[in-house]
């Protein structure tokens, strides 16, 4: 009788530290979840560049439509990464608007277009003509060997014009 009482003692014990071990790995298991999963939103957003300001902006000569430049660029030792992107708009869009994929007239790694000289590379020569020099060898360097070009925006309205550097350097 004794035996068989010391036995469900420790059989409540052991069943007692199961539910408190279980108990704790669902909280911690919780935890890393969620965490984790706040951490993959927000990298994605950074590297995204969304919570960036534009590098850029022109207007075009009657101010009916902009040109946005975004630079995005960040990783670690062997995952850095620069791309420059081109977004054509019409002047009244929402900030938070510019950055949709029908917007999108160029974007290529850094480097193409001499980032931080932007007047150089990039003008409007119309009220509904937009002209970008770039050098298509330095654009496609890139992690994905890519890039994009577009001879349209803002539904057709704004023609895009390219200006590709040669291999002797001149426009």
């Amino acid at each position: 009788m004794i035996e068989r009482a010391a036995s469900t003692q420790s059989s409540h014990g052991s069943r007692a530290r199961r539910w408190v071990v279980r108990g704790l790995v669902t909280i911690g298991a919780i935890w890393v979840g969620t965490h984790g999963f706040i951490w993959v939103a927000n990298a994605t957003r950074i590297y995204l560049g969304f919570d960036k300001p534009p590098a850029a902006s022109f207007s075009s000569p009657d101010g009916e439509f902009k040109a946005v430049v975004f630079v995005s660029m960040g990783g670690g030792p062997a995952t850095s990464y620069c791309d420059t992107s081109i977004y054509v708009v019409a002047s009244a869009t929402p900030a938070a608007d510019i950055r949709e994929d029908r917007h999108l007239v160029y974007a290529a790694s850094c480097g193409g277009l001499s980032e931080g000289h932007w007047e150089q590379n990039i003008r409007w020569t119309s009220e509904s003509q937009l002209e970008i020099a770039f050098d298509p060898s330095v654009g496609a360097r890139g992690s994905t060997g890519e890039m994009t070009i577009k001879g349209y925006a803002a539904g057709g309205k704004v023609r895009i014009g390219y200006l590709f550097k040669q291999a002797g350097g001149s426009w």
